[in-house]
């Protein structure tokens, strides 16, 4: 026999779901093993809504929830006593289905498993997931309600007159957005004077969850998305904007644009906010400069929300006029500016040009074409420290020789400039003026539980990260094996000092398994080495920072090389003023040269050092050209 449908008991403040039932059963695959009982519930019959919603402390009418009954020791991927069956939130406070539901007629142990919303696949068969997905505009009550994942699991639970307690937990992650004035002096209507339209760019709206591992994979239809709620003024805040994204790590294209009084504002979110499971994470956003907006904790009833984290971040206002005195190159030493669509359009670096006959910083801006930077259209903006009437010219590279052509330009150096609407710099103020971001542009490296910011530096026609390697994870997000002050020489692992706990070094082994340099980037090997050095016509002082000497040669690169020191032969050489790099092999990456790179001292010139398995070093990577 079949049967459906039974009772529930509305939801408490407490988030509880209780079951008064004496049995279920859904769809039944061998009777001859788990027969029907026969004591009903409570018959009960109303129309099926898929547009649901949990909005304040309780679940509302017609709110849907799937229910599955699995019958020991079965698993959901397992055979299913009860698949998938549809509970519907009535006007009497209770969720009903369509037809009686019954217990095991055997006396067996019953796990129970709900889940909102309901959907018609549910968790797939033999699979312990189910797809799940946010829609893109929240602002609908009912778009946003159903885009509140929850799961419900109560186990070992035997037949009874007893009401089942089910309690939901939130899956997703939760925004609760804030407006404030930048200037605490002034009153939020003094600064904005209608409401905002506010949209988080570039999240996903899809994605897959394993009740098994509780965790969602798969993320997919990256979109825009408008949070729910109603602005309104409390205590010189705007209040009552929110938002459900999945759990994930922020990744560098993620951002949140307000429109208001005819105006664009944009910030990238932090790259260490994290979005986790059944947390509210909390940011501020100052505005620049007057306008503000501000993401603050939401306290939910349904459920336990756990706090999540507190952010705070200044906007990134959109310019018309780009000032070289906002360009302080300290994140990273190139910069993009991004249209009002988030394209990039021009990339602008602080850099060394040096050639038989210039050698000096620059402050140089190339456009950027369908994704790739053009080397062989450079305006020079400002050669550091020179006042000649030769700025504003053009520079052509060429990336076979890593050498350059300058055309000297006939300005005093340019202190702002303009892009107009066609993507062209130009240094008086165009009439076609376009709004732009300017943003620093930095590698963000997220693998296993890290995400690490590396800035970025341009030295002839290579970009090399400016700090090293700093990561515990493999680039396919697995665990390196982590030694403190010793080395094994037979096992692939990163090295550690306590002295020096923000020090990493990898021996030989993990170099070799060729899973370290982040996705499109790469170790570099001799030949890159030697573009480099010969750029810099050998004198490697133009690589250190100002940790190794105060002369003015150092750090005109950028490259800003720390004096790490190193492990030979199995020992941290603590007193010795020098760093190495792990090079390899020009034609096969799974093997490293006979010598490593090393910047010793005060010598000026390129040390090659002999490779050991006693050996541990530093990381820089380039990016693959």
């Amino acid at each position: 026999m079949k049967a459906k449908c039974f009772l529930l008991n509305g939801l408490s403040v407490a988030a509880t779901l209780s079951l008064l039932m004496i049995s279920c059963v859904n769809k039944i695959a061998d009777e001859s093993i788990i027969e029907v009982g026969n004591t009903p519930i409570q018959l009960s019959t109303n129309i099926y809504c898929v547009q649901s919603r949990v909005m304040e402390n309780k679940f509302q009418n017609n709110d849907a929830i799937g229910l599955y009954v699995l019958t020991q020791p079965n698993k959901i991927k397992d055979e299913r006593y009860i698949d998938n069956a549809i509970l519907i939130h009535s006007s009497s406070d209770s969720f009903e289905a369509e037809d009686t539901l019954y217990y095991p007629k055997q006396k067996v142990l019953c796990d129970f498993i709900s889940y909102f919303p309901y959907q018609k696949d549910g968790f797939a068969i033999n699979q312990s997931n189910i797809e799940v997905k946010i829609n893109k505009d929240l602002s609908k009550a009912d778009n946003y309600s159903q885009s509140d994942f929850m799961v419900a699991n109560t186990q070992n639970i035997e037949a009874s007159n007893h009401p089942i307690k089910l309690t939901f937990q939130h899956k997703m992650a939760k925004l609760y957005i804030k407006i404030k004035p930048k200037n605490d002096n002034k009153k939020i209507t003094d600064v904005l004077f209608s409401f905002p339209k506010i949209t988080l760019n570039n999240f996903y709206t899809q994605a897959t969850y394993n009740l098994e591992n509780n965790d969602f994979s798969n993320f997919q239809a990256s979109s825009n998305i408008y949070p729910f709620g109603e602005w309104s003024v409390d205590n010189n805040f705007l209040i009552g904007k929110v938002v459900n994204l999945f759990p994930q790590k922020i990744g560098e294209q993620q951002s949140i644009t307000i429109d208001v009084d005819n105006e664009s504002y944009s910030c990238l979110l932090p790259a260490d906010l994290s979005l986790k499971m059944g947390e509210i994470s909390e940011l501020t956003i100052n505005f620049t400069p007057s306008k503000g907006i501000e993401v603050e904790s939401f306290h939910p009833l349904i459920a336990d929300w756990k706090k999540g984290e507190n952010t705070e971040i200044e906007n990134q206002q959109m310019y018309k006029e780009i000032s070289l005195s906002e360009l302080n190159f300290q994140s990273s030493n190139i910069y993009q500016l991004l249209s009002k669509e988030r394209t990039p359009i021009y990339e602008i670096t602080k850099e060394l040009l040096l050639s038989d006959t210039m050698k000096g910083q620059a402050i140089v801006a190339y456009p950027i074409e369908k994704g790739s930077t053009l080397l062989t259209k450079g305006i020079v903006l400002d050669i550091i420290g020179n006042n000649q009437p030769i700025h504003g010219g053009t520079i052509s590279w060429n990336a076979l020789k890593n050498t350059f052509e300058y055309t000297e330009g006939t300005h005093s150096p340019i202190h702002s400039f303009y892009i107009d609407n066609n993507n062209q710099l130009v240094f008086d103020t165009p009439e076609n003026i376009q709004s732009v971001y300017l943003c620093n542009k930095v590698l963000i490296d997220k693998r296993g539980k890290e995400i690490n910011n590396y800035p970025l530096v341009k030295i002839g026609t290579q970009y090399w990260m400016r700090s090293e390697l700093k990561t515990v994870f493999y680039n396919d997000n697995s665990k390196m094996e982590i030694s403190i002050d010793k080395i094994d020489p037979t096992i692939p692992s990163v090295i550690k000092t306590k002295k020096h706990p923000d020090l990493y070094f990898y021996n030989d082994k993990l170099v070799l398994t060729n899973k370290v340099a982040p996705e499109g980037w790469k170790l570099p090997n001799q030949h890159d080495w030697d573009i480099l050095i010969n750029y810099i016509q050998g004198d490697v002082s133009l690589l250190k920072n100002t940790e190794w000497t105060e002369s003015e040669e150092s750090y005109l690169t950028g490259f800003d090389a720390n004096k790490t020191s190193a492990f030979i032969e199995g020992v941290y050489r603590e007193n010795s003023s020098s760093t190495c790099y792990w090079l390899i092999n020009d034609n096969n990456p799974s093997e490293l040269l006979d010598n490593s790179a090393g910047l010793l001292g005060s010598r000026p010139e390129y040390s090659p050092i002999p490779n050991m398995d006693t050996k541990a070093l530093s990381i820089r990577c380039l990016l693959k050209q």
